[in-house]
């Protein structure tokens, strides 16, 4: 059996409609979560430096470390980035789903 990725729909265009209860805040995801972003709630000098960061609609990234607080650790492919919690709170994430191949 082979695994293979559930990619997420919103994945591709980054909206956000009212019925999707499985995107939360960056800042709720625990240690360990694998997640890619569907939406950057933000504007003007953050956004750019999310981008600058490569925090943009459709990267994956994984959760190291977290803080009650909200702030976060996270690895983005070769790089480890730290967010306070003002930034982490307006990246909107999804889990990443694998399933079992049937084939």
């Amino acid at each position: 059996m082979a695994l293979v990725r559930v990619a997420h729909p919103l994945r591709i265009q980054g909206v956000l409609t009212p019925g999707d209860i499985n995107n939360f805040p960056l800042t709720q995801a625990k240690r360990g979560d694998r997640l890619c972003i569907v939406a950057i709630n933000a504007e003007g000098d953050m956004t750019r430096r999310l981008k600058k960061m490569g925090l943009v609609v459709g990267v994956e990234l994984e959760v190291l470390s977290h803080n009650p607080s909200g702030s976060k650790i996270v690895a983005v492919e070769n790089h480890n980035i730290g967010l306070e919690s003002n930034p982490a709170k307006n990246i909107i994430v999804s889990s990443i789903t694998t399933v079992r191949d049937s084939s």
